[in-house]
């Protein structure tokens, strides 16, 4: 018998960019035809754990941490309740994606010194984050 979990997840990694949460909610709506009691609460569960994941990944931004997948697991989850949802995930995701090529793209324009400064100022950065982070932790 397969994980329910890891089949999920193998279906999103094998999706289409730009598709793959919308494929996830209509699966999901054939299935929701079942009004089962327990159906009704897997349902409530996977509600209540993508909150949770969703707040522990809000208080993750301001301190050190995977914050990104706790926001990735929660929407996964909530795409598979909500088509609003699953349409501004699947869009997102091409706008990051198309951000992210772009990126690499002038990364590897760009002349050395340039990488240099850029990486001495993201580092800048996120030492000044931790040390904030750090001050209000501390006091």
């Amino acid at each position: 018998m397969t994980n329910p979990l890891k089949q999920q997840w193998q279906s999103l990694k094998r999706g289409k960019p730009g598709h793959r949460f919308r494929a996830r909610y209509d699966a999901g709506s054939r299935v929701k035809k079942d009004a089962s009691f327990g159906f009704k609460l897997i349902r409530l569960l996977r509600f209540v754990i993508a909150l949770a994941a969703a707040a522990v990944g809000v208080v993750l931004v301001f301190i050190p941490g995977p914050a990104i997948l706790f926001f990735l697991l929660a929407g996964s989850l909530l795409a598979a309740e909500s088509l609003t949802i699953a349409r501004f995930l699947d869009w997102i995701e091409v706008k990051l994606r198309d951000l992210f090529e772009w990126c690499q793209r002038q990364w590897r324009r760009m002349h050395p010194a340039g990488k240099i400064a850029i990486t001495g100022l993201a580092a800048t950065g996120a030492t000044g984050c931790v040390y904030a982070a750090y001050r209000l932790v501390a006091d």
